[in-house]
C-alpha cells in the first residue's frame, strides 16, 4: 500500500463491483455499517488553478485528464464507554481513515471521541477534521460542490486534517442552538520542522423557524510557526507534499486568521433551496530565508470569500448550483537581500483571483440492503457531477470543464 498503483487497483475493484461483506461467527462483534469507501473518478479538461500571491500551503494536485481524484477508506465504531465499573463517558467512538489524493496515501483521520450527553459535551483527541467554516469537517463526497473554494485552498490546503484536541459544547439560547468548538492543533499542514501549536475557536448559531434553517458562524485561528517549509520559486501548479520533503525556502512568524459565514436552507414542495457564504482574512508576519541567505521580512495581508446557491429536487435526484469565488492578497517585504522575490509565488502581478462555477449533479443510484439472517446493512450511492468554471481577471486560470463520478459504499 505504498504506491498509487496499488490504491488505484483497490479503487478499481470497488468501482466495478460493490463489496459484499458477510459477518462470520468469528466476527460477530463487527457493527453493521462500520466500514465506508468513497471514490471519486473524474475528468478535467485543464489543470489548475495555480495559486499565486500567497505563502504556499499544501494543496492536492488537480491535473488534466481522466484520473482517480481521491479514494477514502474508513472504519468507525462505538467503543466501550467504561473501564471496569468506572464510566468514561456516555458514549465513546473511534475512527480510522486512509485517503489517496491523486498522488499519495496518507492517514487522514485517527481519533477517539467521548460524548457526555447530559452536558452536551464532546471531547475528541487524535488526528481529525476540525470545524473551520461550513466545509472543512465534511468529506469531499458529502459537500455540495466537488470543488474546493479558492479560500479553502490557499488557507487550509483544500482540507485541513490535523492532530490535536477538540472540545465541543452545545446549548440552547433564545430558541436557537449554539455550538462552541475549541481546538489545540499541531502544525503538520504547515510543514514546520519544529513542534508547532495552534489555537482554533469556532462559534455557531443555528435557528429553525418553519421550513427555514439559518446558521451563522465566526472563527479565529492563531499559530506561531518556525521553519515552515515551502517552494517559493516553483511556479508550477502546487501539489501536495509532506513534511519530510527537502524544501528550498522557510518562514518563521505568526499566522492570524479570522472568518465568518452564513447559511440559509429552505425546504418546500418544489425542492430544497440553499445559500452559503464564507469570508476569511489572514495576516502572516515574519521572516523568509533559505539554507544560505536571509531573503526578507514579510507581512502578507489577504482575504477571500465565496457565495454559493443551490436547488435540489424533492426526491434528491437532481442538484443545480452556482458559486462565485474571490481572493485578494497584498504582500509587503523589507530588508530584502536582492530582487529574487519578484519571480516568486508571492508576486501575483496585481491580479485578484476570481472564479464563477456552474454545477449540475444527478443521483444515479442509491441502494440499501439487509441480509435476511444478519443484522448487517449495506449502503451504495452513485452520483455524477458536472462543473464548468471560468476564471475572471486571472490569466493563470483559464475556463475549465470537469466531470466527477462518485461512489460511496457502506458495509
Amino acid at each position: 500500500m505504498t504506491t498509487p498503483m496499488k490504491t488505484l487497483l483497490i479503487a478499481a475493484i470497488l468501482f466495478v463491483s460493490p463489496l459484499r461483506v458477510h459477518a462470520s461467527a468469528g466476527h460477530g462483534n463487527a457493527a453493521a455499517g462500520n466500514w465506508q469507501a468513497d471514490i471519486d473518478v473524474g475528468y478535467r479538461e485543464k489543470s489548475g488553478p495555480n495559486m499565486l500571491g500567497f505563502i504556499p500551503t499544501n494543496q492536492h494536485e488537480e491535473s488534466a485528464g481522466l484520473r482517480l481524484n481521491h479514494f477514502d477508506l474508513s472504519y468507525q465504531t462505538v467503543l466501550p464507554s467504561q473501564i471496569g465499573s468506572q464510566s468514561i463517558s456516555d458514549q465513546q467512538t473511534g475512527r480510522l481513515a486512509l485517503a489517496y489524493h491523486s498522488s499519495d496515501i496518507e492517514l487522514s483521520e485517527a481519533w477517539l471521541a467521548n460524548d457526555w450527553q447530559s452536558g452536551n459535551l464532546r471531547l475528541t483527541v487524535g488526528k481529525y477534521l476540525p470545524r473551520i467554516g461550513f466545509l472543512n469537517h465534511l468529506h469531499q463526497h458529502a459537500q455540495t460542490f466537488q470543488q474546493t473554494p479558492l479560500s479553502n485552498k490557499v488557507y487550509w490546503g483544500d482540507q485541513l486534517a490535523e492532530a490535536g484536541a477538540n472540545l465541543q459544547w452545545s446549548h440552547p439560547l433564545f430558541a436557537a442552538n449554539v455550538r462552541h468548538s475549541v481546538n489545540v492543533l499541531g502544525g503538520d499542514h504547515l510543514n514546520s520542522k519544529e513542534d508547532t501549536l495552534a489555537a482554533l475557536y469556532q462559534l455557531e448559531w443555528q435557528y429553525t423557524v418553519g421550513s427555514l434553517d439559518a446558521t451563522l458562524l465566526a472563527n479565529g485561528y492563531y499559530a506561531n510557526v518556525e521553519d515552515r517549509g515551502m517552494f517559493l520559486f516553483d511556479l508550477t501548479t502546487t501539489s501536495h507534499v509532506h513534511s519530510n520533503s527537502r524544501f528550498s525556502e522557510y518562514f518563521d512568524g505568526d499566522i492570524q486568521h479570522l472568518g465568518a459565514g452564513a447559511q440559509l436552507q429552505y425546504h418546500s414542495l418544489l425542492g430544497n433551496w440553499g445559500y452559503q457564504m464564507e469570508y476569511s482574512q489572514r495576516t502572516e508576519t515574519g521572516h523568509l530565508y533559505n539554507d544560505t541567505t536571509n531573503l526578507a521580512d514579510i507581512e502578507q495581508y489577504s482575504h477571500g470569500q465565496y457565495h454559493q446557491l443551490w436547488w435540489q429536487s424533492s426526491d434528491k435526484q437532481w442538484l443545480f448550483g452556482l458559486r462565485h469565488d474571490y481572493l485578494y492578497s497584498d504582500t509587503e517585504v523589507s530588508n530584502t537581500s536582492d530582487s529574487s522575490l519578484d519571480n516568486s509565488r508571492l508576486n501575483n502581478s496585481g491580479n485578484t483571483p476570481e472564479r464563477l462555477t456552474l454545477m449540475m449533479s444527478y443521483q444515479l443510484a442509491q441502494h440499501q440492503h439487509q441480509h435476511q439472517h444478519q443484522q448487517q446493512h449495506q449502503h451504495q450511492q452513485q452520483k455524477l457531477q458536472l462543473l464548468y468554471s471560468d476564471g475572471l481577471g486571472w490569466q493563470a486560470y483559464a475556463a475549465r470543464f470537469e466531470l466527477h463520478l462518485l461512489q460511496s459504499f457502506r458495509f
